[in-house]
């Protein structure tokens, strides 16, 4: 199964490690996650629990306005705004060739696009193509869609099956994120089925928000396959700090089971429900 470049920036913010913990678009039964302050670090039993509903509410941010992005990219794109009516968002085509795109989508304070969605701010993409790498650069300019902010910078290069994710800013207004991630899709299997495909994904990354520091790291490559909105084999390993200290979880999705994890905190451990009753 190919890969559309442009689509990969979309498909990459859906393969994020905590995408265990949300689903990309579509109705899969997961709840849409509501971004809360955090507090410091306390026991019990639904501490992990709370920690991935923090994790929850960055992420699902990040994959909506990352999907939003890529579709909106790829009308304009692909279609040259030749068949399309109305005027949002205003484009701005600044360089194109064979090998490089660099263009300008301005929603201006706010407007419902031809793909139906209703945004504000700016974003301004650059698609680059070479025998050795394609890329694909976004930048977010106090880009808001669907209730969701973004301020920074998304990057994906690679070539092929292998790619590099990259995504520096603030989300919501409230959380900084600083991220590199290396993913491999693997969608050599049945051509007209892409239910047979696979992503490996390695890598790590950060969280914070102000004395809050959430260090993510992908102790064993997280596998993802189609079939299951989480992660089916790999382990993550994340390290919270506060005021208050730092404490670790780890997170093994090795359970042969697509809804379950075993997770463990210091001394405490057992099995995380993934997917909704």
């Amino acid at each position: 199964m190919k890969y559309s470049k442009l689509r990969v920036v979309g498909v990459l913010a859906c393969l994020l490690p905590a995408a265990v913990w949300f689903g990309c678009g579509g109705d899969d039964g997961t709840t849409d996650p509501v971004v809360e302050d955090p507090g410091g670090i306390t026991d019990g039993e639904a501490e992990i629990a709370g920690q991935m509903t923090m994790m929850t509410s960055i992420l699902y941010q990040i994959g909506t306005i990352s999907n939003v992005a890529a579709q909106e990219a790829m009308v304009a794109v692909n279609g040259g705004r030749s068949g399309l009516t109305g005027d949002c968002p205003a484009t701005q085509v600044n360089s194109f060739s064979v090998t490089e795109l660099q263009m300008d989508l301005d929603y201006g304070d706010g407007c419902t696009s031809e793909y139906g969605y209703s945004a504000s701010g700016k974003l301004e993409i650059g698609l680059y193509v070479s025998s050795a790498t394609d890329s694909v650069a976004v930048a977010f300019d106090a880009f808001e869609v669907e209730g969701y902010s973004l301020d920074g910078d998304m990057g994906v290069v690679g070539k092929g099956t292998e790619w590099i994710y990259s995504f520096v800013g603030v989300v919501g207004g409230l959380y900084s994120l600083d991220m590199e991630y290396g993913v491999s899709l693997d969608g050599n299997g049945t051509p007209t089925n892409p239910s047979d495909d696979t992503a490996t994904i390695s890598g790590a990354g950060s969280v914070s928000l102000g004395p809050l520091f959430v260090a993510l790291d992908i102790d064993e490559p997280l596998v993802f396959e189609t079939a299951c909105q989480h992660p089916t084999d790999g382990v993550l390993v994340y390290t919270m700090t506060t005021t208050d200290g730092s404490q670790v979880t780890r997170v093994d999705y090795g359970t042969g089971d697509c809804c379950t994890a075993d997770a463990t905190t210091g001394e405490r451990n057992g099995t995380v429900e993934l997917c909704q009753p």
